[in-house]
């Protein structure tokens, strides 16, 4: 039987649901958390301190993902024949910077960004703030169906 990839763009909810099952064709690719769409499809968030790009943890990973805009990059380095787009992890903050620069607010970014981009982040935008309409999050949406 041939294995049907799934990316994920979501939580650990959808992850889950393909755990387990050893007769399915269903494997997960990759499987990227704790990133609105919102926040990908912002500007890139500069980050100088170097200690901050280097190799780490998978936490680290996500959030030097988020910070590049590196989600659909990942996406189409690595092929799936289907992309889940979870909205669990929509109900985390974002915090904006100049220039259309946001990040999420997840638990892994508060603990991995360096506390001056902490401290001179901009404005933070909880879910009830985002507009649901949003043209960032439809584009976001059509970008990664495409």
């Amino acid at each position: 039987m041939k294995s049907i990839i799934i990316n994920i763009h979501g939580s650990c909810v959808s992850r889950d649901l393909f755990r387990g099952q050893e007769d399915s064709p269903l494997v997960v690719g990759e499987y990227i958390a704790r990133s609105t769409i919102f926040s990908t499809m912002a500007a890139p968030v500069k980050i100088s301190d170097p200690s901050f790009h280097e190799k780490g943890t998978w936490r680290k990973r996500l959030v030097q993902m988020d910070c590049g805009k590196k989600l659909f990059d990942c996406f189409r380095e690595h092929p799936s024949d289907i992309l889940l787009l979870d909205g669990i992890d929509e109900r985390l903050g974002v915090l904006t910077f100049g220039g259309g620069a946001a990040l999420t607010m997840s638990p892994y970014a508060q603990q991995e960004l360096p506390a001056p981009v902490l401290a001179g982040g901009g404005t933070r935008l909880s879910v009830a703030d985002k507009p649901a309409g949003d043209e960032k999050m439809r584009a976001g949406i059509c970008a990664a169906a495409a």
